[in-house]
């Protein structure tokens, strides 16, 4: 049954990237996500949160995109090289979560 899930997962891993690369300035609400990639919200922000070498996820958790070092290493490597490996993870300093939250608040998004 492990097997089963691993496959899942990367499988959604795969979509989420496939959105970001398609939008990679673009931070997006997991609403928005799990509706561009017929998944479920809850779903996607677990993911991310396990993948924190990939995605980075805003302090109020409503936001969420590719961190520009994962697109840095999908363009070296590829998608399934970048999602095989399994990074440090990323740990926020207090400057990035007040930048994604200055952004986010300036377009009205609490």
């Amino acid at each position: 049954m492990s097997d089963a899930w691993d496959r899942l997962i990367t499988e959604m891993i795969r979509q989420m990237i496939r959105e970001f690369i398609s939008r990679p300035a673009e931070l997006l609400t997991f609403g928005l996500l799990a509706h561009r990639t017929s998944s479920d919200r809850d779903v996607l922000h677990a993911i991310a949160e396990q993948r924190r070498d990939l995605f980075l996820i805003t302090a109020d958790d409503r936001f969420v995109k590719l961190f520009p070092e994962a697109v840095q290493r999908i363009i070296e490597t590829g998608v399934e090289q970048t999602i095989a490996e399994i990074g440090p993870s990323k740990i926020t300093n207090s400057r990035d979560v007040t930048l994604i939250t200055d952004i986010t608040g300036s377009f009205g998004w609490h």
